[in-house]
């Protein structure tokens, strides 16, 4: 896919983030050629930061979705009759807490280029199909056994 352009008003924000991410283990620098390379998107979150993401179009064509079951409201409203006290939490970033294996961060489709160069992702990306189930299979993992904590997406209530 041919590189989209970066709105100048975003580069400095856009360089910060990607800074951030790689100090973080999320991203990458790829130096080597690469045959397929995916467009960068930037979104604006809620609160004013930045999302990286890429433009998974090409690549979700060929990814096969995980089967699993996604949870909803009305699977977990049964299970609070009794509450009295609820906190919730959130799993900020979910999907980038779970690593890629080495197999799946080298497929190519997982870099983007931008001005500053090709980054790879070593962490599980946003608008790839098959994530929310990872995501979800897994979050379902960590809390199996837990009374009184349900979760959906990235988040907790408890």
């Amino acid at each position: 896919m041919p590189p989209r352009r970066l709105p100048v008003p975003i580069k400095d924000r856009v360089k910060k983030e990607l800074d951030l991410l790689c100090k973080q283990g999320i991203i990458e620098p790829v130096i080597a050629p690469t045959p397929w390379v995916s467009a960068l998107v930037v979104m604006n979150k809620p609160n004013g930061d930045l999302r990286i993401c890429i433009d998974p179009n090409h690549l979700n064509s060929v990814l096969k979705r995980s089967i699993y079951m996604m949870p909803t409201i009305d699977d977990v409203l049964p299970r609070l009759k009794n509450a009295k006290i609820f906190s919730t939490a959130d799993a900020k970033n979910g999907f980038n807490h779970l690593s890629l294996d080495d197999e799946s961060a080298s497929l190519r489709p997982t870099t983007f280029e931008i001005p500053f160069g090709c980054y790879r992702w070593r962490r599980l990306c946003f608008g790839i199909s098959p994530a929310p189930e990872i995501f979800q299979a897994k979050m379902h993992k960590v809390l199996e056994g837990l009374n009184g904590v349900a979760c959906i997406a990235d988040d907790f209530l408890i």
